[in-house]
């Protein structure tokens, strides 16, 4: 149809001539066939013509809804004969060589990242403890974490503070759980012999960090097909972690820094990750808090990766506590009311005990088993009670006031240990 429609726009010896130009070029035009085709369609031409001068109101209607058709039919055709020009075959040939070198790129970079055979956090690790001063012959406790921890301005730094003859070793990233503490921890603790081992652990995403929770119906595909692939490989968080940091390097992700400040709570405002998990699963805060059934799965592999962490420090001899920060909505109404302005859902289920499910279910779990668990949540209601936010508004960190809380926490719980 697109080769009449220029047959008619142009006339025989135009067309002709643009045929020959264009077949000369692509390689690929029939102008033979072209003609056939042309004399076979020419009476269905006339048919489509009538018909468009019938449903039109008049006849510069037609004319005009027909020159419309007719240059649509035009840029079809020539993006059809480019098409065309490429050689299928080879294209086909050259994706699949570079399919087969990208899945061959990223099995390289997972092996290496999980056998660790390049401290791929090396600089992170020389930012955080580049202020410590070196307490030598003092007692040196090694912190995993993710964001809550990785910071310079975080409980570590209140704590490096009140401990003088004490070394906080901040060894925690932003975005990790407990498969990627497993899978740096061993070279960690075999560098700084420490004589203890302090985690923390965040219950509003940690089980999140295991599974992504995918959604065809709310996500895009790309978001969904991402997840999937770094549900099992750890190299694609860290690709996408890095990522992450060069944006931020170049100005284009400044969103933290912008979040955490005194700023009112407003849905605009609040963290786009946190808006993205809440799109993904508007139950997750709760799924997470009670353990739910479709939240079993992460759950049983949370507790085989903290069973695989304390198998390791037991090897080396060394002590290991772990310290769960509640998420906001646990600690506060005021929360819990901002999350379900942006989408989440809470079903009455009773969130702000003390000793809820995930917690519950971690000290039962670890009965007996030589491993302390700190739970931070009475503390932190209490704070909050007296009229202190310990969170950002649009943000799920702890703001100063809150890691002044859990450092004197984690103190109370340390210092007959370290004294």
């Amino acid at each position: 149809m697109a080769e009449v429609s220029i047959f008619v726009i142009l006339g025989k010896n135009k067309f002709e001539l643009y045929a020959n130009m264009l077949a000369a070029r692509t390689n690929c035009f029939d102008f033979k066939k072209l003609k056939l085709s042309l004399i076979i369609i020419n009476c269905w031409l006339q048919i489509i013509s009538k018909l468009y001068y019938y449903t039109t109101y008049s006849k510069v209607n037609s004319l005009a809804n027909s020159y419309k058709w007719f240059i649509f039919q035009l840029k079809i055709f020539m993006f059809t004969k480019i098409i065309h020009s490429i050689k299928l075959r080879q294209l086909a040939i050259n994706m699949a060589i570079m399919l087969v070198s990208l899945v061959f790129c990223l099995l390289i970079i997972e092996i290496v990242y999980r056998y660790q055979l390049i401290d791929f956090y090396k600089t992170e690790k020389t930012y955080l403890n580049s202020s410590l001063k070196d307490k030598k012959n003092k007692k040196k406790i090694l912190v995993f974490g993710d964001s809550f921890t990785a910071s310079n301005h975080s409980y570590l730094s209140i704590l490096n503070d009140s401990f003088p003859n004490t070394q906080f070793i901040n060894s925690a990233m932003p975005g990790i759980g407990i498969q990627e503490i497993n899978v740096i921890a061993k070279n960690r603790i075999k560098e700084y012999q420490p004589d203890l081992v302090l985690v923390q652990f965040y219950v509003g995403n940690d089980l999140l960090d295991i599974k992504k929770p995918i959604n065809w119906s709310t996500l895009n595909l790309a978001r969904n097909c991402f997840w999937l692939l770094s549900n099992n490989l750890y190299s694609l968080r860290y690709i996408n972690y890095k990522l992450g940091q060069f944006k931020s390097s170049i100005g284009q992700s400044v969103e933290t820094e912008l979040l955490q400040n005194n700023d009112s709570f407003s849905v605009n405002k609040m963290s786009k990750r946190e808006k993205l998990l809440i799109k993904a699963d508007a139950n997750h805060y709760e799924k997470s808090i009670t353990i739910s059934a479709d939240y079993e799965e992460r759950y049983h592999v949370f507790l085989n990766g903290v069973d695989n962490l304390l198998a390791l420090c037991k090897q080396q001899n060394v002590p290991l506590k772990i310290i769960v920060i509640p998420a906001n909505c646990q600690v506060s109404n005021e929360y819990k009311q901002n999350l379900a302005k942006c989408g989440a859902n809470f079903s009455g289920k009773n969130i702000n005990d003390t000793l809820y499910p995930f917690i519950n279910r971690l000290s039962k779990h670890f009965y007996g088993k030589n491993l302390e668990i700190l739970n931070p949540l009475s503390a932190f209601q209490h704070a909050e009670r007296t009229g202190n936010d310990l969170y950002y508004k649009n943000d799920l960190h702890l703001n100063n006031t809150g890691n002044g809380v859990l450092a004197r926490f984690i103190g109370e719980h340390l210092k007959y240990r370290l004294n």
